[in-house]
């Protein structure tokens, strides 16, 4: 006398497989369908969808998918191993840190499917990350800074003041909108990981916001609205001032860490120490337009501002 489940609520079905049990034949379990790589990884991402998860981090999930479906096109799940995983590994094209973090991106798609019993075994789990050396960020030094504001337009000035005074990502000061700045004060909460914000803005700062035009909504946007396009217009801006100025492409993640030496004052933009010394050709007649003046250099500035005219790109120290 046994008891066992099986799996019916047809008393007529019941009968059947019981009789089938005492002769001695066992009931055959219907075969699973195998499931493709690129079926699982499309239940995967709608799985993420429905999780409503980060733009950003959803964005990632999906190129991994088109970078997996790229290489292993219908192969089964289940003949996907540890081998094919260290093969899917080398061909990225990535630092150690982004490497390692698409390797945590990869095990959480295996693990949806062990979850799923489409596998039985995470055949990324037994990959090792790549080592990651930290490097420290230190905010740029006031005659960095100095520079790179004397090689920007109006527009991208006022960006960069964003980022020095409230120390957000640039991400969020993509985002900006007159909504997110109340009495004064910056409130948001961060893309990456949801955190409210709340910075106080000097006002000379809001003053330049006020003359920007909108795009969507948004103080920053020019010819897109998306967020990512709007961060990496501005990187790119910033970059090739940095490169005009003689500095080489900095990276601009110093920028928005919080300030090691505690400048909160708007002067900080052009340098505590070099902020007097910075002249604009509109205050020297000896300049010529699109110049600017700082101690005994010669700085020429991008007067081809496409988002303000020359008469925007003002002393704002």
């Amino acid at each position: 006398h046994f008891r066992k489940s099986l799996k019916t609520r047809s008393w007529e079905r019941a009968e059947q497989l019981k009789r089938q049990i005492e002769n001695g034949n066992q009931p055959q379990q219907p075969k699973k369908e195998a499931v493709t790589i690129e079926a699982a990884l499309t239940a995967f991402i709608k799985d993420c969808e429905s999780r409503n998860l980060n733009r950003s981090t959803l964005g990632k999930y999906k190129r991994l998918q088109a970078r997996l479906i790229g290489f292993v096109a219908n192969e089964r799940l289940a003949e996907f191993d540890g081998e094919h995983c260290r093969r899917f590994r080398s061909t990225w094209n990535l630092s150690s840190r982004t490497a390692s973090k698409e390797l945590e991106r990869l095990r959480a798609f295996f693990r949806f499917c062990v979850e799923n019993e489409w596998i039985t075994k995470n055949p990324a789990q037994g990959l090792k990350p790549p080592q990651v050396k930290d490097t420290p960020t230190l905010p740029l030094s006031d005659l960095e800074v100095s520079k790179i504001m004397a090689h920007s337009d109006f527009r991208t000035r006022v960006f960069f003041h964003v980022l020095l005074h409230s120390g957000i990502r640039i991400i969020d000061a993509a985002q900006l909108t007159p909504q997110k700045i109340i009495d004064g004060k910056l409130f948001l909460y961060t893309q990456k990981t949801g955190v409210p914000v709340m910075c106080p803005l000097p006002p000379d700062l809001l003053a330049d916001l006020e003359q920007l035009p909108l795009t969507g909504g948004f103080y920053f946007a020019v010819q897109s609205a998306n967020p990512i396009s709007i961060a990496e217009r501005y990187r790119q801006k910033l970059n090739q001032a940095a490169i005009k100025a003689g500095l080489g492409k900095k990276r601009l993640i110093p920028i928005s860490d919080p300030f090691s030496d505690g400048h909160e004052t708007y002067g900080y933009s052009f340098g505590s120490e070099n902020k007097d010394k910075l002249g604009w050709w509109q205050g020297d007649p000896s300049l010529q337009p699109g110049q600017a003046r700082l101690g005994s250099e010669l700085l020429t500035l991008g007067v081809d501002d496409p988002d303000g005219s020359a008469e925007q790109s003002r002393k704002v120290a």
